[in-house]
């Protein structure tokens, strides 16, 4: 039974329709994985010649969430900054006194100097140090409070090792610690011959 004005096809549908299953078919072909589906415009008339092409919702979807992971990679590297930010030492270098020593006068000593180069912070910052031996020693954890704009704290530990007849091998690691930041850093080895 057909509306008049109306041409129905041996199937049922309508003329000028597409019946249901082929555009469920369509559907599935256009989301197909690897495919995009394709962009759908309407084109807007303002009069006098000019017109404004407007997405459909499902692209204004896409882009809302394209600027979400945008926006979400953006706060991942910039957190990733802060962390690093957080840090509150520049550099941490260690050196001794000498690099080797020769001779009868034993015991001798060896000073190892740490300078710590401060990131620039208004204040507040407090870190704490301790030194360990190559022997096994470990010094007591010190606590610094530098002023507001120091840029660098220098630190100091003396050994005193060597009796005649013996040979060394001796290094210090120096190990600095404040809030979530462990460093470590060594010295050279010096060698001493006691004879």
């Amino acid at each position: 039974m057909s509306s008049p004005g109306r041409r129905t096809l041996t199937d049922g549908a309508v003329a000028g329709t597409i019946p249901y299953h082929q555009k469920r078919a369509r559907r599935a072909q256009a989301n197909e994985p690897g495919k995009l589906p394709a962009v759908r415009k309407r084109r807007l008339s303002l009069g006098v010649g000019a017109t404004i092409e407007e997405a459909s919702m499902s692209d204004t979807r896409k882009s809302v969430w394209g600027g979400l992971v945008v926006a979400g990679l953006a706060l991942l590297l910039s957190s990733q900054s802060l962390v690093a930010d957080d840090d509150p030492f520049e550099s941490i270098h260690v050196a001794a006194n000498r690099s080797r020593y020769a001779g009868r006068d034993c015991p001798v000593d060896i000073i190892y100097t740490a300078t710590i180069d401060l990131r620039p912070r208004r204040s507040g910052l407090v870190f704490n140090y301790h030194w360990e031996r190559s022997d096994g020693a470990k010094s007591g954890v010190r606590v610094v409070r530098p002023r507001p704009g120091q840029s660098s704290v220098v630190v100091r530990e003396s050994w005193r090792l060597g009796a005649p007849g013996h040979d060394y091998d001796a290094f210090v690691r120096l190990f600095v610690n404040s809030g979530n930041t462990h460093l470590e850093r060594r010295s050279p080895v010096v060698r001493v011959v006691c004879r």
